[in-house]
């Protein structure tokens, strides 16, 4: 599935015109941790930054109840 969702994400990135300029973050089983809090990494590291635009919004989906209190606390 991984090698498969790195194909479809090139694929897109380099025939669809709505999918460039678009910065996608892939983070697949090679990087430890479970999804949800590896979510919430990158969004705290990425607010952390001085650079960081406080009108950045983030939209989290899933019915995972981890996702779902880590997304609402954050």
């Amino acid at each position: 599935l991984h090698e498969h969702l790195k194909y479809f994400v090139n694929m897109k990135i380099s025939t669809d015109k709505s999918w460039q300029g678009v910065t996608i973050y892939f983070s697949g089983h090679e990087t430890p941790g479970e999804g949800e809090h590896k979510i919430m990494e990158f969004i705290r590291s990425e607010k952390a930054k001085p650079d960081h635009d406080p009108n950045t919004r983030h939209c989290l989906y899933g019915l995972d109840a981890d996702l779902i209190m880590l997304g609402l606390t954050s």
